[in-house]
């Protein structure tokens, strides 16, 4: 009986190797990690810190964006100066793909903002030098015009 357990114990623990390996080859590491640990609670919620679901951490969230501080694995109400976690590994992982996805349509709404102010500045350029060459066509056409008068 003995033997049979841990014949057991040794072919989990050689199973648990391999497949640990194979999510760090491919450099999946966390996710396994969530996923072992994803029902379990987090080391915030075992001190009876605030901790939130995901769901009602986005329910906060929606109704005014601006008074939040985003941090990788918890996120900060500026209005009463709390910080909050989440309630379980399960929670902590869907936050961080959110807070992935957040990350890049800010970072592709901030390219876009200085593509604006670049397109901007390009054609507030590009018209002044439309407006100068305006303005030096028209006086030579005027010196152009008193030359033939003249003669």
């Amino acid at each position: 009986m003995i033997g049979k357990t841990i014949a057991l114990l040794g072919l989990f623990g050689l199973i648990f190797v391999g497949v640990y390996s194979i999510y760090l080859i491919l450099g999946c590491e966390d996710k396994l990690i969530y996923f072992l640990l994803y029902f379990c609670k987090t080391r915030e919620n075992k001190r009876f810190a605030p901790c939130l679901t995901f769901p009602q951490f986005l329910s906060f969230y929606n109704l005014n964006p601006k008074k939040w501080l985003l941090y990788y694995e918890s996120a900060y109400y500026i209005a009463s100066g709390q910080e909050f976690h989440f309630t379980t590994y399960g929670e902590v992982y869907k936050y961080k793909k959110w807070f992935n996805r957040v990350a890049k349509e800010q970072a592709k709404r901030n390219a876009l903002r200085d593509l604006n102010v670049a397109m901007s500045d390009l054609i507030r350029n590009i018209r002044a030098e439309i407006e100068k060459n305006n303005a030096e066509t028209e006086a030579k056409t005027k010196q152009l015009m008193e030359n033939l008068n003249i003669k």
